[in-house]
């Protein structure tokens, strides 16, 4: 957690997870997509020019596969109100090597955008509400 909203609904905590049911249903949407996924650990920040060297190399020797501005917030939320979030990201932009890559427009992204779109619909097609 590196956002402002989730110190309003969960004070003092570091990480925010999302729900595992719902992860493992994720996996399973994709797996049926054909669409390879992985499960990890994403920095979640909405101070995209404090994004220093020092902070995007610590983050990965720590094992973090993708930094982003929105999960950790989503999660602390629904755990808050009690509601199973998940969130399955699509990689744009490369920092890997510490140069910025943009890669939004790039065919393989926008590929991959649309087989996780078609597997998330399959999956929300098939829930239901509690």
């Amino acid at each position: 957690i590196d956002e402002g909203t989730s110190p309003h609904y969960a004070a003092g905590v570091s990480a925010a997870c999302p729900s595992e049911p719902l992860m493992r249903r994720v996996a399973e949407a994709c797996a049926a997509e054909g669409v390879s996924a992985r499960s990890g650990t994403v920095w979640t920040t909405d101070a995209v020019f404090r994004e220093t060297r020092d902070e995007v190399a610590r983050h990965q020797r720590d094992g973090v596969l993708a930094v982003e501005m929105e999960c950790s917030a989503l999660f602390t939320v629904g755990g808050f109100r009690g509601i199973e979030v998940a969130a399955l990201l699509v990689v744009s932009d490369d920092l890997s090597s510490l140069t910025w890559r943009p890669g939004f427009r790039d065919p393989c992204f926008i590929r991959g955008r649309e087989l996780a779109c078609n597997a998330i619909g399959k999956l929300c097609a098939t829930l239901t509400a509690a």
